[in-house]
């Protein structure tokens, strides 16, 4: 009897029941709260730091994507009544861009005229070929035009009308215009060539300019010295970018993989000090807050040093490229002066 007891003991128990026959719950061993808090803080940090990157990755992205802004101005719109002539060309990577080339004419009637200087608008980031930042860059060119000096204009890849994307901040840009500077020696030669360009696009013409047989002068209009300089060093990326000071070093990593070009490694400063028998213009805004008038006065000073003809005038009371707009007679008569001196 008592071993048949026993096996009848084993079987309840099997079945989960107590000797008397009551059903009985398995022991459960209760969760580590510690292990669940580890867990939770380690998803939480995890999420933030993916939100960290998006929101970095966001403003590295936006410096070197500016929105486009098309042209809303032609030479010919009826009240400034220019004749013009568009041509498509390629750049070598397959962007396609509109050329508008501004002969030399009379203003009021559009009659064409002779010349033999033919002036090479380099635009800004953020802008496109009438170099609306200026204020009125058509306006600008109507008075050169009817100086006798032809003007030609066109949008950067991934400005304006142009195909492609993003901007390099003068790297990509300065290639792009040492292409248009072949294109317009093909087909609208002239004996003398001056690029003239604004912030981004006047350290594009100095690059693109300097040592160049086909170019005789370069008008730099509120340049920089030295990209990756302004970009780390001066105050450039608190400038434009949204993000706090803390996160720029994450975004000077990215700015140059999202690029189509070494965005910090273009340096004006350099080419001026490098090359002798140059001409050069340098034009600064004394109430500049991106590049500083005083860069002027540097790139100025290195070019002299190195044996170049080079002048700087710096426009006290205008913002940042924007001595034409404030101080319009000064700063065209002064351009014509250098062209008129240099172009002959």
């Amino acid at each position: 009897m008592k071993e048949k007891d026993r096996k009848q003991q084993n079987l309840r128990k099997a079945d989960g029941k107590n000797t008397n026959g009551e059903k009985t719950e398995g022991k459960r061993k209760p969760r580590s709260v510690k292990k669940m808090f580890v867990i939770s803080l380690c998803a939480l940090a995890g999420l933030a730091a993916v939100i960290f990157f998006a929101l970095v990755f966001s403003d590295a992205y936006t410096l070197t994507h500016p929105e486009k802004v098309s042209a809303k101005r032609f030479p010919d719109d009826s009240d400034i009544g220019l004749f013009y002539e568009a041509a498509t060309v390629t750049f070598e990577n397959g962007d396609k861009t509109v050329l508008w080339y501004i002969p030399a004419q009379d203003v009021k009637t559009a009659e064409r005229k002779d010349s033999d200087i033919t002036v090479i608008f380099s635009h800004d980031c953020g802008d496109n070929k009438t170099v609306s930042m200026i204020d009125d860059g058509i306006l600008y060119a109507k008075q050169l035009v009817g100086e006798g000096i032809n003007v030609v204009t066109f949008d950067y890849s991934g400005s304006g009308f142009a195909t492609g994307k993003g901007y390099t901040f003068g790297a990509r840009e300065k290639e792009e215009l040492k292409q248009i500077i072949e294109y317009v020696g093909r087909n609208y030669p002239s004996e003398y060539t001056v690029l003239q360009g604004w912030g981004f696009g006047a350290a594009a013409a100095i690059l693109a300019g300097t040592g160049n047989d086909a170019v005789t002068a370069v008008i730099a209009d509120a340049s920089y010295t030295d990209s990756g300089e302004y970009f780390k060093n001066d105050g450039g990326l608190e400038k434009w970018s949204s993000m706090p000071k803390w996160t720029h070093g994450l975004t000077s990593l990215l700015m140059p993989v999202l690029s189509d070009g070494d965005v910090f490694d273009q340096d004006p400063i350099d080419a001026v000090s490098e090359k002798t028998g140059q001409k050069y213009f340098f034009i600064g805004e004394g109430n500049d807050n991106v590049f500083p008038s005083e860069y002027a006065e540097k790139l100025n000073n290195a070019a002299v040093r190195a044996g170049n003809d080079s002048r700087v005038w710096i426009s006290e009371k205008s913002y940042h490229a924007q001595a034409f707009r404030t101080d319009e007679k000064n700063y065209v008569n002064k351009i014509l002066d250098f062209i008129g001196e240099v172009c002959k």
